[in-house]
C-alpha cells in the first residue's frame, strides 16, 4: 500500500509498455509485409502466483494475457507470439544484491527443481524453440524457462512443514 508510485510507474513503463512498444514495432511491419513470423514477449515466472512484488508481478502477468491477445490478433496474418517466462536470471544486479545481503542465493534456489539461475548463452534456447518453424502450430503461450520453480515452490514449502 505504501509503495512509491513513481518506482511502480517505471516498472510498468519498463516491462508492460517495454513489450508492447516492441511487439508494435516488429508486428506491423511483418502485417504489412505478410510475412509469417515469430515474435517472443519476455514474461517472468514470477508472474504465475501471489509474491509481494506490487508492481512487477502484475506487470509481468499482463505480458501473458498481451501475448495472448497479440496471438489472436497477429496469427491471421501469419505471425505466432508467444511468451518465455524465465526464472531467476543471474546477473551484474542479482549477483551484487547477494553480495550485499539482501537475497540470499541458497534460499532462493531452495524453490527450484534443478539447482541452476539462467544467465548463460544456452539460456535463450526457449526463444529459439518458439521461433523454430518446428512449432509453427504454438502460439499464445507463456512457455516457463524456471529451472523447475512453478512445479517445485509450493511443493518445497508443504515440503518443509507448511501445511
Amino acid at each position: 500500500m505504501d509503495m512509491d508510485l513513481a518506482a511502480h510507474d517505471r516498472i510498468w513503463r519498463v516491462n508492460c509498455h517495454g513489450n508492447v512498444h516492441a511487439c508494435r514495432s516488429l508486428g506491423k511491419p511483418m502485417i504489412e509485409r505478410g510475412q509469417d513470423g515469430s515474435i517472443v514477449t519476455l514474461g517472468s515466472i514470477n508472474s504465475l502466483l501471489p509474491l509481494p512484488l506490487p508492481a512487477y508481478k502484475p506487470g509481468k502477468a499482463a505480458i501473458e494475457r498481451l501475448t495472448q491477445i497479440l496471438a489472436a490478433e497477429l496469427g491471421r496474418h501469419g505471425t505466432r507470439v508467444n511468451s518465455v517466462a524465465p526464472t531467476y536470471v543471474w546477473s551484474p544486479q542479482l549477483e551484487a544484491r547477494v553480495n550485499a545481503g539482501p537475497c540470499d542465493l541458497r534460499k532462493m534456489m531452495s524453490t527450484h527443481a534443478l539447482d541452476r539461475l539462467l544467465g548463460g548463452p544456452d539460456d535463450a534456447e526457449a526463444i529459439a524453440f518458439l521461433c523454430s518453424p518446428a512449432v509453427s502450430h504454438i502460439t499464445g503461450v507463456l512457455l516457463p524457462a524456471d529451472a523447475g520453480w512453478a512445479a517445485a515452490v509450493s511443493y518445497m514449502s508443504y515440503a518443509r512443514g507448511v501445511s
